[in-house]
């Protein structure tokens, strides 16, 4: 069985209603430096901002304890959830969500309508009501291990989390030797990806209920497990920007992206680091996720007011001179939150009510979308009997 499912167009999108819950965390867990998972959240740091005097994301690249990158199957988030009595929903079709993922998956799913130029190949499979969805195995690490300028970018980003991070809160930080000692070991610090706290949280999309899993980089302080909001940080890198068209790509391909990863699940800030080609931090930015299509929209409207106040002197000029008039475009429509939202409710809910109908964890579907062949529809098929990738330990 094979079938397509056409992406919609994006004015369609902007006029569904949508409702997002605020993500409510039920759990969360560590990785260890063994990548054995931990019960509690002994890995988690707190942001500390970084000392500008040690600004080069390139050093200590030749040390980096790096992990071996494979696809993340949905275990850990069923582990955390049996361990610490999360299953009820099994037994209960109330509480029962209707999607159980890892929320990059979901980000994926978002972003498509603007991210045409992508690759992403998913499993799926039924189990009494809820649609699990993860990670093919089979997908390739996008990091060419011969490319060291590529692997030193990829390294860059850990580096920044790794100077700007503490195992303490800020507001314990002190004149004392110890914690001097902390500041100046996390200069000459090993780098390592290895280790990893995570988050488990449920929302609901409009009548969707969800239930994904996170990695989260930081808090900003000590706080309470009843918070509603806890005060987690999203720490980013990417290129200075040095004009308008630099602008204009940042926030249409990386801040949509930044942007769906922190509100699925609630992360209320991101602290971006702007480096140059030689991978020295020049500026570090902080940015309120839900301000974030705000400020896109805002920056996009005063692009095009200096297109049209362009436009109108060379109109003039040609006008002077006896020219034909060559009008300017503007530039596209930024990108729409909630197009994105829409179209994963729209996609999920078809993925649910219409293909993975039937309760049968033994057999998978795959989900692709490959932009070299068709960006403009996702390809599902079956893959069969005794496809399924959830444990025995899960199901029985």
């Amino acid at each position: 069985m094979e079938t397509k499912f056409k992406l919609p167009k994006i004015n369609y999108l902007k006029n569904i209603q949508i409702n997002y819950c605020q993500p409510f965390e039920i759990s969360n867990f560590s990785i260890d430096i063994n990548r054995k998972l931990q019960m509690d959240n002994r890995i988690m740091k707190y942001y500390y901002p970084m000392n500008m005097k040690y600004n080069d994301l390139s050093e200590g690249f030749e040390t980096f304890n790096r992990k071996i990158e494979r696809p993340e199957p949905l275990d850990n988030i069923l582990k955390v959830l049996k361990e610490k009595n999360h299953m009820t929903f099994k037994d209960n079709n109330v509480n029962c969500p209707d999607i159980l993922t890892w929320r990059g998956l979901i980000v994926k799913i978002m972003c498509l309508p603007y991210l045409r130029k992508s690759f992403f190949k998913l499993n799926a499979c039924n189990y009494n009501g809820t649609i699990y969805i993860q990670e093919d195995p089979e997908k390739k690490d996008n990091i060419d291990i011969n490319d060291i300028t590529q692997q030193k970018f990829c390294y860059s980003g850990f580096k920044f989390e790794t100077l700007s991070t503490l195992s303490i809160p800020p507001e314990e930080v002190n004149d004392s030797e110890e914690n001097k000692s902390l500041l100046d070991e996390r200069i000459k610090s090993i780098v390592n990806n290895k280790e990893e706290y995570g988050i488990i949280v449920q929302s609901r999309l409009n009548n969707l209920k969800l239930i994904m899993g996170a990695e989260v980089d930081c808090a900003e302080r000590r706080f309470s497990p009843n918070e509603p909001q806890k005060p987690y940080l999203e720490l980013k890198t990417t290129k200075v920007i040095n004009n308008s068209k630099d602008e204009s790509s940042f926030e249409r391909y990386k801040l949509v992206k930044f942007w769906a990863q922190s509100y699925l699940v609630g992360i209320p800030k991101i602290i971006v680091a702007f480096r140059d080609n030689n991978l020295q931090v020049k500026k570090i930015s902080t940015l309120k996720t839900l301000n974030i299509p705000y400020i896109v929209n805002k920056h996009q409207r005063e692009r095009n007011k200096n297109i049209r106040q362009e436009q109108s002197r060379e109109v003039s000029k040609d006008l002077k001179k006896g020219n034909n008039l060559i009008m300017k475009k503007y530039l596209p429509e930024p990108w729409n939150a909630n197009v994105c939202l829409a179209f994963a409710d729209l996609f999920l809910n078809w993925l649910k009510n219409e293909i993975l109908i039937e309760s049968n964890p033994t057999i998978s579907y795959s989900i692709t979308f490959d932009s070299e062949i068709n960006k403009n529809e996702i390809n599902i098929k079956c893959n069969g009997p005794n496809s399924g990738f959830l444990p025995d330990w899960w199901i029985n």
